[in-house]
């Protein structure tokens, strides 16, 4: 067996003329491993096991989309080898994946007494330990490996030799689905790019990609207008300084693995989700901004896990295709994803209870071409509640002031700067 990041090669040997099989992490039929099953003939076939005994038994399990090559089948002396490959990621949640974590993994094999697939003649469970190839001498470590998502380690950037400790970090279930799915950005290991490389001066190009302006860094201007009135403690409400529901690795990121190739557009999508508990006291959702990243997010939508209520759900909605209400904005080559808002004033519904409440996430995203650095990062406005009259309550901070030095740009030519306390 062989296991890059990419490709796994398995090689298979049995009796010809008969099947013989083998099935991946797993130690008994009944935890209805990925198996691969050779034929008396020389075809192969992958499979879902179940279990064979009970009233939900079926040996044979369900037959899985092909997803290997075969390289060769060769028979000597009474004896078939099969070397078959295929993608290390698993081409359905049906098929397992294999990656360079899995330094051992556990297997079942049998050997049946017919060609096709039947009960078997003999069978055993056992263990394989992967080792990685070189010809320079390898330090064979005194622990096991870390488990996936909880490995440390740094990345350095070679042309200058900076480097940094790798610190995202994915959560189980229900917090997070990005770690059971095994998701590259939750380890070290796996890591292949995204936000945790996105660094100054660094150049994020392909091995054999030369970098087109070396010496020409790229220079841009914000502009920005703010819009404010003066503050009243009596009517103003001071919402708690960004308040992040993010279900990814650390900020929110994750990778967007590729479709199988041939699925129609509509078909490539990938989903991931997680339940957030806000921590505080009589705090309420004022508004709910979905931060994800063009042209792969699709919608991002928040539910009320308790009640399945859908509270806001955003899309894109992209400029010239007439959906804007204002012509003046609706500009080819924007796109708009307009927040969702509560508030007292007409035409908007009561602020929500955040406090005390489960709230599930989901970010949903076009995998018709991998993407690494993806995020699912809701940043909600959440405000103190005043519980007698049933409003926000003005004047209530929950944070001291904090000194801001800004500098805005008089795009006359000067430069204005200051501090202000807010």
């Amino acid at each position: 067996m062989h296991v890059t990041n990419y490709t796994t090669t398995l090689t298979l040997t049995g009796p010809d003329g008969v099947w013989f099989g083998v099935g991946f992490f797993a130690q008994a039929m009944e935890e209805r491993p990925y198996a691969v099953i050779v034929a008396g003939n020389g075809t192969v076939s992958e499979r879902k096991l179940a279990g064979h005994m009970g009233s939900e038994a079926s040996p044979e399990g369900v037959l899985l989309p092909r997803s290997l090559k075969v390289a060769s089948s060769t028979v000597a002396d009474g004896k078939r080898t099969v070397v078959i490959s295929r993608p290390s990621a698993g081409a359905t949640a049906q098929h397992a994946s294999f990656t360079l974590q899995d330094v051992q993994i556990p297997f079942i094999d049998a050997v049946g007494a017919g060609a096709s697939l039947g009960y078997h003649r003999s069978k055993t469970a056992a263990s394989l330990s992967l080792w990685p190839r070189t010809d320079e001498p390898l330090c064979i470590c005194p622990h096991p490996a870390a488990p996936f998502g909880a490995a440390r380690g740094t990345i350095k950037y070679l042309p200058t030799g900076e480097q940094f400790g790798f610190i995202n970090a994915c959560q189980p279930e229900p917090r997070e689905s990005v770690l059971a799915h095994r998701n590259p950005t939750c380890d070290v290991r796996a890591y292949r790019g995204g936000l945790q490389v996105c660094k100054h001066g660094w150049s994020l190009l392909d091995a054999a990609q030369a970098q087109p302006w070396p010496h020409q860094p790229l220079v841009y201007w914000n502009k920005y207008r703010f819009y404010y009135q003066e503050y009243e403690p009596r009517r103003h409400v001071i919402a708690l300084p960004r308040s992040v529901w993010a279900i990814g690795a650390f900020i929110g990121e994750y990778d967007v693995p590729q479709c199988k190739a041939g699925t129609p557009v509509a078909g490539c999508t990938h989903e991931i989700w997680g339940v957030v508990r806000p921590a505080g006291d009589e705090l309420h959702v004022a508004a709910m901004h979905f931060h994800c990243h063009a042209p792969t997010c699709l919608a991002m939508e928040i539910r009320n896990n308790r009640t399945g209520e859908l509270l806001c759900r955003q899309e894109p909605i992209y400029g010239g295709t007439g959906r804007v209400d204002l012509p003046k904005y609706d500009e080819i080559g924007y796109i708009l994803q307009p927040p969702c808002l509560w508030g007292d004033a007409p035409g908007l519904e009561p602020m929500p209870r955040a406090s005390g409440e489960a709230f599930l996430i989901k970010a949903v995203t076009n995998s018709t071409v991998g993407h690494h650095g993806e995020m699912a990062f809701p940043e909600i406005t959440l405000v103190p509640w005043n519980t007698t009259t049933g409003k926000a309550q003005p004047g209530k901070s929950y944070a001291a002031g904090v000194q801001t030095e800004w500098h805005l740009l008089d795009f006359g030519g000067g430069l204005v700067g200051g501090r202000r306390r807010v």
